[in-house]
């Protein structure tokens, strides 16, 4: 941003951060809230926990995502992961159950490097903690990794680029560390493999090696003496990858998958481990040939599903096959989802969950549950969300949160959605008739509308706007004639029966101390006096104080101001707002109306960060001094809600310009403050809203500083 006359420079990082957006209930806890399916992709991995599948990681349109999902079966309900701390985006990397853990290891980056790094996930408290590197594999993907009940073996796998290995490591979850796992007499280097744990050896077998030739070896490595077995060829399946491997409990299933020259295979084989011998498995009744499907072990049968034929058509039917009787029989079609390629599919004691991965047409978030007991499909339903974003607009109007705008990765937004706490569950807006793409807007709710004006959009700053009646979902545009000139980072609030619009950066990029108010049955604009107004600014706060308008702070282009003005809206006049006690000038503050006081909290100063901040008596016209013991740490950009009694603060950016996920409860009556929990909080952030929802503080959207959200919870704090 060139600004004509120089801002101070973290004023100018913070301005600078936000069009980084653009393309390129028990008390004091927090629950968080759906966000919807998780995003479109393939190339993830999934687990059952016992309780939800866990989806990570992948690959969409973009390339590879951090982001994943919580699907409960019981309740039908997605709930987000965090993305503080998660392991950087990666696809074709591995993920195991580990008990109680998620371990996610190797897989290739967003720049298709492969990666030799990690994190464990840990659902009951909702954190990510990074995987020790130290004596870890060479960085791989499209390799395996199971979980013997003490480690996580990983094997095999390549380096993106021509490389296979032959080698792996152990990694005990307790203890945090590598250890050792033999290359000695192990299977040649390869990836596209299979493997599974029999309770006391890791069989792996098949797949693609250096010269990207198929395979049809194995061999089996027992951990107890660190030495791997060779698996007979006698009587072996053909060689193949992309196929399909479970342990019965007494035998190595493989089915299906490619040969030498690519083709689907319909046959496959039983490996007994305590005999070296193979079996075929009948052809009779079994699935037509394919490749890339998935296979599923319920204790009795295995599942084949999906995958791709010779004339490389999407499957969605399979065949249940019986071990004991060495017999086919048809998978229900019927209601199955799409056929797809690179999904997964996992067991949950009852059910088959199918989720994910491309079509024909493009990536899915959809899949479906196949219950054994029923022999039924049953569809996961795709439940709605929003596109996550930063620098939107939230406002509650008194059964739901409603967000509009903001930019994402891919731009400027025009969209939004309705929140409704108590269901959990999202409702688009309507699109038809409403403002153009705009972020650094400001929204305010009327009692029955909800009021979007100004804001900024690729070519400039707008002076336009829209009412939106959430009853019929419907926009209505506000007039221009006599509005304010286009504005960013200026200031909006409601009267009672009027909109005002004061400050911000206006032209080019200049701030200025003009101001209008907006009569919304008239759909009118009606200018304001400027004669000892405050010095032009952008950046400050506004408060209504049910007669009166209270602005405070911000920057002059040149200067942080602890400065401000009333405006009586009855005269049309402005008061200067006394200096003497305020708090220092700062930026990117925060401040409430408590019906008597405004307290303002936090911001930027010329040094650093701020912790303190003041109240203000309107009617004796004095500042008063805010307590700084056990006040949250020193930030900016962050949010601050007044519940009737109390102001609770949250996220923004620290001292270390590293976004934050913790707060502070301010109670005005004893001058005190208050931790906030940190248990099942959101993602530290930036540029996200925060609005008071009768009885709880609901958080959403903004960005980490890479990257824009769509989650948030919402915060029940103690009475």
């Amino acid at each position: 941003m060139n600004f004509s006359t120089p801002l101070p420079t973290k004023t100018f990082c913070f301005l600078l951060f936000f069009s980084l957006l653009l393309p390129t209930a028990a008390q004091n806890t927090w629950t968080p809230i759906s966000a919807g399916t998780p995003a479109a992709r393939w190339l993830h991995t999934a687990v059952w926990t016992g309780e939800a599948v866990i989806i990570w990681g992948g690959v969409d349109a973009n390339g590879p995502i951090q982001s994943g999902g919580s699907y409960n079966l019981d309740n039908d309900h997605w709930d987000w992961l965090p993305i503080a701390d998660a392991p950087d985006a990666r696809a074709d990397h591995s993920a195991t159950w580990a008990g109680d853990q998620l371990i996610i290891w190797g897989g290739f980056s967003s720049e298709g490097e492969p990666l030799g790094d990690g994190g464990t996930y840990f659902p009951k408290q909702r954190t990510w903690r990074a995987l020790s590197t130290e004596n870890a594999p060479e960085a791989r993907g499209g390799h395996t990794a199971i979980w013997n009940g003490t480690e996580i073996l990983v094997w095999g796998g390549w380096d993106g680029k021509q490389r296979t290995f032959s080698t792996g490591k152990g990694y005990n979850p307790k203890t945090e560390q590598w250890g050792t796992l033999s290359d000695r007499v192990a299977p040649a280097p390869r990836t596209g493999h299979t493997a599974v744990w029999t309770g006391t050896h890791m069989i792996v077998w098949g797949g693609l090696n250096t010269d990207k030739r198929t395979l049809q070896t194995g061999g089996a490595y027992e951990p107890n003496t660190d030495s791997w077995h060779p698996v007979t060829t006698e009587n072996a399946p053909a060689p193949r990858t992309a196929h399909s491997a479970i342990w019965s409990g007494a035998e190595l299933i493989v089915w299906g998958g490619l040969n030498e020259t690519q083709h689907p295979l319909g046959d496959g084989g039983r490996y007994i481990p305590e005999t070296d011998t193979w079996i075929p498995i009948s052809r009779e009744n079994a699935p037509t040939p394919r490749a890339g499907h998935t296979a599923i072990w319920t204790g009795r049968n295995v599942l084949i599903w999906g995958g791709f034929d010779a004339d490389s058509q999407l499957l969605q039917d399979g065949g249940i096959y019986d071990p004991k009787t060495d017999r086919w029989t048809p998978l229900a079609s019927a209601a199955a989802p799409v056929g797809r390629i690179g999904y997964t599919a996992v067991w949950t004691g009852t059910h088959m969950l199918v989720w994910g991965g491309p079509d024909r047409q493009g990536y899915l978030n959809t899949g479906g549950r196949y219950d054994t007991r029923t022999a039924k499909w049953m569809p996961i339903p795709v439940k709605a969300g929003v596109a996550a974003r930063g620098g939107h607009t939230a406002v509650w109007n008194g059964t739901e949160m409603l967000i509009w705008g903001g930019t994402a990765q891919s731009g400027y937004l025009n969209t939004g959605a309705k929140y409704n706490p108590n269901a959990d569950t999202w409702r688009p807006m309507r699109v038809i008739d409403a403002p153009i793409a705009r972020g650094g807007h400001t929204a305010v709710w009327s009692g029955a509308e909800m009021l979007i004006w100004g804001g900024t959009t690729q070519t400039g700053y707008l002076n336009t706007g829209a009412r939106y009646n959430p009853k019929d979902d419907t926009w209505r545009p506000i007039s221009t004639l006599q509005a304010p000139l286009g504005a960013f980072l200026h200031t909006a609030v409601w009267t009672g029966d009027r909109l005002f619009v004061w400050g911000g950066l206006h032209g080019e990029q200049v701030p200025t101390n003009t101001g209008a108010l907006y009569e919304p049955t008239a759909d009118l604009w009606e200018r304001i006096a400027t004669k000892d107004a405050p010095s032009p600014r952008a950046g400050h706060t506004a408060i209504w104080s049910s007669s009166m308008l209270l602005i405070w702070g911000g920057t002059t282009g040149m200067k942080y101001v602890n400065t401000g003005g009333v405006y009586h809206l009855a005269t049309d006049t402005w008061y200067p707002l006394r200096t003497e006690g305020a708090p220092a000038r700062r930026f990117g503050h925060t401040a409430v109306w408590t019906g008597l006081h405004m307290i303002v909290w936090g911001g930027i100063n010329d040094e650093d960060a701020l912790n303190t901040g003041g109240i203000y008596g309107l009617d004796t016209d004095t500042w008063y001094p805010l307590a700084t013991e056990n006040a949250p740490e020193a930030r900016f950009g962050h949010q601050a809600v007044w519940t009737g009694d109390k102001m609770i603060i949250w996220g923004g950016f620290g001292s270390t310009g590293l976004p934050l996920k913790t707060g502070g409860l301010y109670q005005p009556k004893t001058n005190t403050w208050h931790p906030i929990s940190t248990e099942s909080v959101p993602d530290g952030r930036v540029l996200h809203t925060a609005v008071w929802a009768d009885d709880k503080m609901i958080v959403w959207g903004g960005t980490n500083g890479k990257i824009p959200f769509n989650t948030g919870a919402f915060y029940l704090p103690p009475p």
